[in-house]
């Protein structure tokens, strides 16, 4: 099988989606040909410093977005289409032949692989893995471009049902919904954290609370931050440990600063994939707040490595998290509800740890990488079929 695939993003930004395509594609390309088109300029000398130690073993070609009439402030009335990326997807087309399109977010590829599916007979698949979906601000012509580009794929593949639940995407034929995946392999509950816990100096009974994410507004980090004081009154021996980097960087640790907690929060920064799992190891609770998700990879880690998490009730979330089973989860923006569960996890080891017994067979169920890519072969497979039979009956 032929794979052309299509996104917006990919390595060496790094975030949730990047590494989901690199697991999904690596994994994909064992036994099929990918190649990966993406909507980017080629990339920058300056790369984070560990970019090499990801393998890519898909061919991979960043053919820039010049000239998107979508991004002309029309109210939408001009069609999202991207002339540069129809050429360049047109070209690669018609020399790589593939078997099927798959796209990841619905611009700026959507209208593209739309015309150009039809063009070639080339059944194409779409997954909306980011937040370009339709919402309530979306003009109406943009929603109605939106919806035409999502009814014209065989199969839209939704992160979670959250997603999938949206009131303003169309009725569609077939929708499914198939979460990103952890590395079990990498991210499992026998891995230690004890070097780095004397690394970081931190004391052997000391509670620790880790994050990791996007430093980013949308993720209201502070409101962890926030939760921290409280969480001390009680247990004064706590640490918060915040991976990431992101614009919010600045503002989060002046809060620190402002609230004395300078000696109880410690920033790592950018955190290589690699030293990942020893962070997740080290802490005993996983904390995670954000105001939109559309499935949070991190949240699947914490799973994979046996950890109870704190998060909120928001977007897709409840969706990964299930409440008072394989976590627990506070209101969103109310630091006290969150210092109130994190309390109840320290207070309650027990408690923690049946959490996180649920949490680790619900990743092993769902997440671990080998059922999520055996979903989409299955998908891409079908629907092969389904083409083939067609041609045999004239349609």
């Amino acid at each position: 099988m032929r794979i052309l695939a299509l996104s917006s993003t990919f390595l060496p930004e790094i975030g949730g989606a990047e590494i989901g395509l690199l697991e999904l594609y690596n994994r994909i390309a064992r036994e099929h040909e990918v190649l990966l088109l993406v909507s980017k300029p080629p990339p920058k000398e300056i790369l984070p410093p560990d970019f090499k130690q990801y393998d890519i073993n898909f061919d991979v070609v960043y053919i820039g977005n010049k000239f998107d009439l979508g991004k002309l402030r029309t109210k939408g009335i001009i069609p999202p289409l991207s002339l540069g990326v129809y050429r360049a997807t047109k070209k690669y087309i018609k020399e790589w032949k593939p078997d099927i399109i798959h796209q990841n977010y619905l611009l700026p590829f959507g209208m593209v692989t739309m015309i150009l599916s039809k063009k070639f007979n080339i059944p194409f698949v779409l997954s909306i893995i980011g937040r370009d979906a339709p919402t309530k601000r979306t003009s109406a012509m943009r929603k109605y471009y939106l919806r035409k580009i999502m009814s014209s794929a065989r199969v839209v593949i939704f992160l979670t049902a959250f997603s999938q639940k949206n009131p303003y995407i169309p009725n569609l034929e077939k929708t499914i919904a198939v979460p990103y995946g952890v590395d079990t392999e990498s991210y499992r509950p026998d891995v230690s954290g004890g070097a780095l816990r004397s690394g970081l100096g931190l004391e052997e009974k000391a509670s620790i609370l880790f994050c990791i994410q996007r430093l980013a507004e949308v993720k209201r980090v502070d409101i962890i931050i926030r939760a921290l004081p409280y969480v001390l009154r009680e247990f004064p021996s706590t640490y918060l440990i915040i991976g990431g980097t992101g614009p919010e960087e600045k503002n989060l640790k002046e809060l620190t600063k402002r609230l004395n907690l300078e000696k109880k929060v410690i920033f790592t920064g950018y955190i290589p994939e690699k030293e990942l799992p020893g962070y997740f190891a080290l802490c005993d609770i996983f904390v995670f707040h954000s105001t939109y998700e559309t499935f949070g990879i991190v949240l699947a880690q914490a799973m994979a490595m046996r950890k109870p998490i704190v998060s909120v009730r928001s977007t897709a979330i409840p969706y990964v998290v299930d409440d008072g089973v394989t976590g627990l989860l506070a209101e969103p923006n109310n630091e006290l509800d969150m210092a109130e569960k994190i309390i109840t996890l320290l207070k309650n080891p027990s408690l923690a740890t049946t959490l996180a017994d649920n949490a680790y067979r619900k990743a092993i169920r769902e997440y671990d990488w080998k059922v999520v890519v055996q979903k989409y072969i299955e998908v891409f497979s079908e629907i092969l079929q389904m083409k083939t039979s067609e041609k045999e009956d004239g349609v």
